[in-house]
């Protein structure tokens, strides 16, 4: 999602709710549930809703405020995807088909896996479930203790959380091996 897509809608939510907010006040001061000390601040919370009223409709009509939920959930879903998609090309050296990989490659991939998590944002479309096996493989690639089997298991567990989180797999999928045992 572009930056200025954010800020239309931050904008146009901030405006529905002041708008809202201001529309209960009004409505219950005309009724006498809500009163004013100064009688002269009904008047002035009626100006507030007439300009709420022509700013907003100004805003929509000049299509500064038009954003549709659906398209930034699509973006959104789109994004993550491609981001995921990443993540899976990058974890691809951990592969059980890959030969044997060195400590150099290994630190070359957390380096990259860091700059993926926080520099690209891909970290922010992880399930918390897959954030927590994507830290604990990107952990076994600079822990001197864990071989290149246990490296293979952290990014495997990874890249099947991934699956379940697209859908792909259910529980009972996650659960099974594929590929030589």
């Amino acid at each position: 999602m572009r930056h200025d897509q954010i800020i239309k809608l931050v904008i146009g939510y901030t405006l529905m709710g002041a708008a809202v907010f201001t529309v209960i006040v009004t409505s219950l001061s005309l009724v006498g549930w809500v009163t004013f000390a100064d009688s002269g601040q009904q008047q002035k919370l009626f100006y507030v809703l007439t300009v709420e009223i022509i700013v907003t409709s100004v805003g929509y009509f000049s299509g500064q405020l038009k954003f549709n939920p659906t398209e930034v959930r699509q973006q959104i879903i789109s994004d993550a995807a491609t981001a995921k998609k990443r993540l899976w090309e990058l974890s691809s050296i951990t592969s059980p088909t890959e030969p044997h990989f060195t400590e150099k490659q290994r630190g070359d991939l957390a380096l990259r896996l860091r700059d993926w998590y926080y520099k690209d944002g891909g970290g922010m479309y992880l399930s918390r479930t897959a954030a927590d096996l994507f830290l604990k493989a990107k952990a076994a690639l600079t822990d001197s203790d864990k071989d290149a089997n246990n490296v293979r298991e952290a990014f495997s567990a990874l890249r099947t959380e991934l699956k379940v989180d697209a859908g792909v797999y259910d529980a009972n999928d996650a659960r099974t091996q594929i590929g030589p045992h």
